[in-house]
């Protein structure tokens, strides 16, 4: 894991002592008076960082691509002495030297388990205190002194899983015998942050990234640029599928993870009706017919129609426009949730009330012995009025059929006997008319002659004959006479 966009980790090197008794070091008041700060004198002194504070370092180190080394130091002039170091025996893994003698800072790393070293040309051991900051972000070295941007450089790459048994961290010494910093400490801290130099200079220009920083960003645009690729082949796929899909003949849809095939309906709650058309599900709300006032049995999802339905006192429902009668003389109509009835008006009768007849279910009474038929009747002009006690009827007349109000003709002449039938025998044709026919025979030129009303045509040529020779005898009588 790397810590590019994080607060960090901060490891005090001097509180990590915890003013621990040891020959050489003097504990004093430095340039900050919130944290200690040691004077270092004698050369025959010690000071190493507990076991746990080492394994914190290296982790520090393994963990991160953006790391800091901060101390504020004031260094005997002429000394050449390690501010911090990270050894094995006498062999160092990591170290930050200051060397008085040519004036250089020196920083000694590990590549391929090989020691390299980077010298920057800076005179710190001027009996003053100075801020030193060594900026490490991948490999990319970076030297800051009070402040000020020195050097920069790229370096090799760090070894960082270390493989030695015994890993010490030392301050201001190299190991237990070399390199020991005549001079004061404060403020000696291992930092894993970008910019980790601004906890020692807050007002320093952080405007650009560190180098771990834009290798962490290059690597998410890689990253980004990998995953849009294979989102693009997804798609590609995804298209080719559905493609197919359109294509074969056997359509279907997708609903809620289960397939249904092409014009399937379903219903997913009670008042949704879903079909799958096109390969496309199709919802709508369930259709919400009429309901009838006289069966108010309503479905979940539709308004009931009672809004608009009438009720009477014995609790009989009508439908909207329904007329019913609601006794012998009114004569009602459900209107918009409300009933509307009217009274028969009956007419004027110039007969005694003994003489008056009440027929059942109706309002009016009539006169005992009323022509019907002369009053009003709407029989057929081919129908038969006949009136009745309180009543009349139509009946259509012989050659006719239907209700009375409405008569047509019979064709006799399409069915042969019966009582709609024709009686014509085999030497006679039907001839229909109207509410009868007739039976025509037919001469010898194969039109139809004269009537027949028996039906059987015999002797009617020789008849006929007869006639006209007697017709032709009278009239040469009545010329010879003339003359």
């Amino acid at each position: 894991a790397t810590s590019t966009n994080h607060e960090g980790d901060v490891l005090d090197l001097i509180t990590s002592l915890k003013r621990t008794p040891s020959p050489g070091i003097q504990y004093i008041t430095g340039p900050n008076n919130i944290t200690p700060a040691i004077r270092l004198t004698d050369s025959q002194r010690v000071v190493v960082l507990p076991d746990a504070v080492s394994a914190k370092a290296q982790r520090f180190l393994r963990e991160n691509i953006d790391i800091t080394f901060l101390a504020t130091l004031k260094q005997e002039i002429g000394d050449s002495g390690s501010i911090l170091s990270l050894s094995t025996g006498i062999n160092r893994i990591l170290e930050i030297e200051s060397s008085g003698r040519r004036n250089e800072v020196r920083f000694y790393y590990t590549h391929d388990q090989k020691i390299q070293i980077e010298t920057f040309p800076y005179k710190l051991a001027d009996n003053h205190w100075h801020k030193l900051a060594l900026s490490l972000s991948a490999t990319d070295l970076t030297l800051f002194v009070d402040c000020e941007q020195i050097y920069r450089r790229v370096i090799l790459t760090l070894d960082t899983n270390f493989k030695a048994d015994k890993i010490s961290l030392f301050l201001g010494q190299r190991n237990r015998e070399y390199a020991h910093f005549r001079g004061a400490l404060q403020d000696v801290k291992i930092v894993t942050k970008s910019h980790g130099y601004l906890i020692q200079c807050p007002h320093q220009d952080t405007s650009c990234p560190t180098c771990a920083q834009h290798q962490h960003l290059q690597k998410m645009y890689e990253k980004m640029q990998s995953d849009i690729q294979d989102l693009n082949k997804k798609l590609l796929q995804a298209e080719e599928r559905l493609l197919k899909v359109e294509q074969s003949p056997c359509h279907y849809c997708i609903y809620n993870d289960t397939m249904k095939k092409e014009g399937e309906r379903w219903s997913p709650n009670k008042c949704t009706v879903c079909i799958c058309k096109n390969t496309s599900v199709v919802c709508k709300h369930r259709d919400c017919s009429v309901v009838d006032c006289r069966n108010p049995v309503y479905r979940d999802c539709c308004k009931p129609a009672s809004d608009n339905c009438c009720i009477m006192d014995n609790n009989e429902y009508y439908n909207p426009g329904e007329k019913f009668q609601k006794s012998n003389c009114f004569y009602c109509a459900c209107d918009n949730a409300s009933i509307v009835c009217n009274q028969t008006s009956c007419p004027e009768l110039n007969c005694s009330k003994d003489s008056r007849i009440y027929i059942d279910g109706e309002c009016c009474p009539i006169c005992n012995g009323t022509n019907f038929c002369a009053l009003d009747h709407n029989c057929h002009v081919n129908a038969t009025c006949v009136n009745l006690t309180t009543r009349y009827i139509c009946q259509c007349k012989s050659g006719f059929h239907g209700n009375g109000t409405h008569c047509k003709d019979i064709d006799e002449c399409v069915s042969v006997g019966g009582k709609h039938g024709h009686h014509c025998n085999g030497n006679t044709v039907c001839v229909n008319t109207i509410g009868s026919y007739r039976c025509q025979c037919a001469n010898k030129m194969g039109d139809y002659g004269e009537d027949d009303s028996s039906g059987s045509c015999e002797g009617s040529s020789l008849s006929s004959k007869l006639s006209k020779s007697v017709i032709l005898l009278s009239l040469c009588l009545k010329l010879w006479l003339m003359l």
